[in-house]
């Protein structure tokens, strides 16, 4: 399990799993080594065996100490590798390791001070006691190296979350090893000086112990770290540096020790032995470099394998990319460091209007308009020079060119990217038309709106200066407050130039003194809110200014501690403009309210509306007296129209004039003399204009008089006065839009009179006709009735035989009297519709039995005329309510005057019914000389005939057609129809199945 963990956690680290596998051998098989020599050594001091304790004579025997200490670290080592959660096995881990350290760094307190014997003693008795191999003392160096064993495996072992302490451990682990293997070299070179000469050397077994703990430390370390991350990988460093560096220390170990050998015998040839040597290194090296190649051989294959690969999955990218970009919406466009377009997507195509063969090899400049190609070069070459370009990464709202020459609004984001051979920009484009056409209606909208303010947020920094500029350069007032006192600390300059008062005289001031006694108590309230931050903006809050006037603020505030005290950060924003607007908008709406109310009145007479104007005049001024004259530019004369009650209470004028002449007018005739208004704000100071008014008058503080003005002439003066405050333009503007439109109101009513006499005179002249048409058609309708009524006895022989002659005559009489009935009876009809008594008598009508009926009715005159009947009934539509004898009304008229319009030949009319949802739906087409297309416009109309010249040839009246429009549209219907002139017409008529109402 342990071995399977470090391979996913190697992995995870991008790291080979097999290469973790073997460092953790190569850690287990260095601490075996290690562990192996110093209990080879430990045996051979137990056993009087110094070979084992030194591996040459001549070489100097493994000290017991450093065989203890070498035990020790080598097991301190396997617990770390193997036993990294055995928190017992690490506890006693790291009092081993301590132990060492504090063991070594005695004997070497003890060599550099000269102390004999030392701490070693007790350790040589017992051997002297068991008959070992005389001790020695352990070498310094010796010391030294497990001193700084000791010291790696702390770092190790310590988890002190150091992050360099695997690094610092692997460079000591180095350090262990080289050691050991410098003094091995020494040994096998003959080297004294390397492995310590006379003074105390370490023993060669030692030496070697320290080489495979290094190594092991090394290993148990990781690949993350110096040095076998140099060692680790696929490169060819890493696999040159696995394969030789071994090799050469094996072989240079190799060397001294055949060496040293070589010289024990002088028997040997040193030629022969020179040729043995190079014919084992020849073999040696030979292996290494067919394994090298082979290796390295592999490596490029696979490398090509990898870039096949690698080509394959760039393909399948650049693919996905292609499908991708084909089917974006917006344009995706590349071009090379030249400005060509290399790539040019669907969605490009459908912006600007060019195909990708059209576009392609083109330059990019083709889609710009104008004025944006040459900084398009410019920017170019200094993107191919310098690699940068201000609008990478960004969105920025440009004009392109499409191919029909127009110029559309777009968004551009640009990016590039290189290859070997150049560099590539590629830019998506999206087409915003729509939106800025939404964005300029959205604009027109909010013409009429004042110019919005944006708020800025104010932040206290640590520099003062920085604060400073901010604080003096910032749109709004701002003001910082002692909330206890009340006192202004400081003040920008904007608050400075809104209040009137310099930066000092500002200190010297507190809240109490830019706001009236009236405001206080609110403003203090609103002030502590904000201090407890109950609200963040006071709306609406009265300002006094250094002058006496005022203003009105927002103030957005912001309690802030500064040196221990708390203040308050207040934002002035003016809204005195705001204000204004909203006043403006109430007077507005105050107007258009009296205005409504005006209208709305139903004065008896034109000077009932215009006192009731005065009033609603003087309320919207907020005035106290005023007049409204009408005036004569012919006689230059005034007439008085309408008085406020206030003047006529105050005023004591006897018998007070109503007619002035122009020339005798004082101030109020200006209006007229100047054609424009007059305001006068102080009625008491000296004016040239005011001449005075006549004792008894009402008393004038303030005055203003306009002229109304219709068609470029003055037809009345108002004047209102002793307004509170000041007449202003917003007065003057107000006064003028209510007396225009109060003007229009008394003009419209005068005309609704004139049109009320007038439509009792034509209701009265419309009820004479009725009386007139009624009493007519009952008059002709009764000698009609005996006529018809003689000539059917006549025609039926019951007086005698007829002649040919006289049966002829009989059928004249009897076709002229009944087409007379026809026409009484539509007068009739008329007359009821008109009146509004034309009633309906609903009931449930077999459908196709009443078309039968009325075809059979009208076959007999068809037939003389060569038109053929057909019809096409809906067998769905069985049954219809409505008035039986008003639809055969309907249908008979229809189908009548198709027979009535055929052409001369003869012709063709067909008469369907069908159902049609919850309507029943007839036609009549007929096949005769149709209607022209100026005329269909007045088809339905009353008393119109289409063609004066037809109708005397086919005769009517002219109300047919009005008729059954009233009687389909009385049954809740509609009816149309089409005609082309020459080729027939076709009249359509829906009624409901069911009828609502009777």
């Amino acid at each position: 399990m342990g071995e399977i963990s470090t391979i996913q956690e190697s992995k995870a680290a991008g790291n080979d799993g097999r290469s973790e596998v073997l460092l953790r051998r190569l850690t287990l098989v260095c601490i075996a080594i290690t562990a192996g020599i110093s209990g080879i050594a430990m045996v051979g001091w137990v056993l009087n065996m110094r070979l084992l304790t030194s591996f040459s004579p001549d070489y100097v025997p493994f000290a017991p100490g450093a065989i203890l200490g070498l035990i020790m670290l080598s097991s301190v080592l396997f617990v770390y590798a193997f036993m990294p959660a055995h928190h017992p096995g690490l506890n006693l881990a790291r009092g081993a390791t301590l132990l060492v350290l504090l063991f070594c760094s005695f004997t070497l307190i003890e060599f550099f001070a000269g102390i004999e014997p030392g701490i070693e003693q007790l350790i040589f008795q017992i051997y002297e006691k068991s008959g070992a191999v005389p001790a020695v003392r352990m070498s310094p160096l010796a010391a030294l190296n497990l001193i700084l064993s000791a010291c790696a495996l702390l770092l190790l072992l310590a988890n002190s979350g150091w992050r360099h302490a695997k690094e610092a451990a692997s460079v000591i682990a180095v350090l262990v090893g080289m050691i050991g293997l410098i003094t091995t070299i020494g040994y096998l070179y003959g080297t004294p000086l390397l492995y310590g000469g006379t003074i105390r050397p370490i023993a060669f077994m030692s030496a070697f112990a320290f080489i495979f703990l290094g190594v092991g430390l090394i290993a148990a370390i990781g690949t993350q770290f110096w040095p076998l991350s140099s060692f680790m990988g696929s490169t060819a460093r890493a696999r040159l540096l696995r394969v030789f560096l071994p090799l050469v220390v094996v072989i240079i170990l190799f060397e001294g020790w055949l060496i040293d050998v070589i010289q024990k015998q002088p028997d040997i040839n040193p030629a022969l032995v020179s040729s043995l040597t190079a014919i084992l290194f020849a073999i040696i090296f030979g292996s290494v470099i067919n394994w090298l190649a082979q290796s390295i051989g592999g490596s490029i294959d696979r490398a090509n394998f990898e870039k096949e690969r690698a080509v394959d999955a760039l393909r399948r990218s650049e693919e996905q990319f292609q499908s991708v970009a084909q089917t974006a919406n917006d344009a995706i466009i590349t071009s090379d460091s030249n400005g060509i377009i290399v790539f040019w997507n669907h969605g490009a195509e459908r912006i600007f209007g060019y195909s990708a063969d059209e576009i392609a090899g083109k330059p990019i400049t083709l889609i710009m308009p104008e004025r944006y190609r040459e900084p398009h070069k410019n920017a170019l070459s200094r993107v191919v020079s310098t690699g940068k370009n201000s609008l990478f990464g960004k969105t920025v709202e440009l004009s392109a060119l499409r191919k029909d020459g127009s110029e559309i609004p777009v968004e551009l984001a640009l990016s590039s990217w290189k290859t070997k051979e150049d560099i590539f920009f590629s830019g998506i484009v999206r087409d915003i038309t729509e939106r800025k056409q939404t964005d300029d209606e959205l604009k027109k909208h909010r013409d009429h709106l004042d110019e919005l303010v944006k708020e800025r947020t104010i932040e206290l920094a640590e520099s003062e200066e920085k604060f400073k500029s901010i604080f003096d350069n910032a749109q709004e007032g701002i003001l910082l407050v002692d909330v206890a006192t009340k006192k202004f600390l400081i003040g920008n300059r904007m608050i400075c130039e809104m209040l009137g008062f310099d930066e000092e005289e500002l200190k010297n001031l507190s809240a109490n003194d830019i706001h009236f006694e009236k405001d206080l108590p609110y403003v203090m309230q609103q002030f502590e809110k904000q201090v407890r931050k109950e609200i963040e903006v006071a709306s609406d809050i009265p300002v006094k200014r250094k002058d006496g006037s005022i203003f009105y603020a927002d103030i957005k505030s912001i309690p802030v501690i500064i040196g221990g005290k708390t203040y308050l950060l207040g934002n002035f924003r003016d809204i005195t403009g705001r204000k204004h607007a909203e006043e403006l908008k109430k007077r507005e709406d105050r107007r258009l309210q009296s205005l409504l109310k005006i209208s709305m009145h139903k004065p008896e007479t034109l000077n009932d509306l215009m006192n009731m104007a005065l009033d609603e005049v003087v309320s919207l001024s907020e005035s106290k007296v005023g007049y409204i004259y009408y005036y004569n530019e012919k006689k230059e004369e005034f007439t008085l129209h309408a008085w406020s009650k206030n003047v006529m209470e105050s005023c004591t004028i006897q018998k007070p004039q109503t007619t002035y002449h122009l020339q005798k007018t004082g101030i109020w005739g200006e209006a007229v003399r100047q054609r424009k208004t007059i305001i006068v704000n102080d009625f008491q100071a000296q004016n040239p204009l005011i001449k005075g008014y006549p004792e008894g008058h009402t008393p004038l503080f303030r005055f203003m008089t306009l002229p109304v003005f219709s068609n470029e002439r003055i037809v009345a003066v108002v004047g209102v006065g002793n307004k509170e405050t000041d007449y202003t333009d917003i007065d003057v503007l107000q006064l003028k839009q209510m007396m225009d439109s109060i003007w229009l109101i008394a003009q419209r009513q005068q005309a609704e009179e004139s049109m009320r006499l007038a439509k009792e005179e034509a209701e009265h002249a419309n009820m004479a006709k009725t009386n007139f048409l009624n009493t007519m058609s009952h008059e002709l309708r009764t000698p009609l009735n005996a006529v018809l009524g003689f000539s059917e006895l006549l025609k039926g022989k019951t007086f005698g035989e007829l002649n040919e002659k006289q049966e002829r005559f009989l059928d004249n009489i009897q076709t002229g009297g009944n087409n007379l009935l026809n026409i009484i009876s539509q007068i009739l009809d008329f007359v009821k519709m008109d009146e509004g008594t034309l009633e309906l008598h609903i009931e449930k009508i077999p459908v196709t039995e009443t078309l039968n009926e009325i075809i059979s009715i009208i076959k007999e005159k068809a037939s003389k005329k060569n038109v053929i009947l057909e019809k096409t009934f809906d067998p769905k539509l069985m049954h219809i309510e409505a008035d039986k004898q008003k639809l055969m009304q309907i249908l008979i008229y229809l189908i009548d005057n198709g027979v009535k319009f055929s052409k001369p030949e003869g012709g063709t009319i067909t008469v369907t019914a069908q159902k049609e949802g919850d309507m029943a739906k007839f036609s009549i087409s007929d096949t005769g000389i149709g209607i022209k297309e100026e005329e269909m416009v007045h088809l339905f109309q009353k008393f119109t005939q289409l063609d004066p010249g037809l109708n005397r040839r086919y005769g009517g009246t002219g109300i047919g057609l009005a008729i059954v429009k009233h009687i389909v549209e009385q049954h809740g219907g509609k009816i149309w129809a089409e005609s082309k002139f020459g080729e027939g017409s076709t009249f359509t008529f829906l009624i409901p199945l069911k009828a609502s109402h009777h």
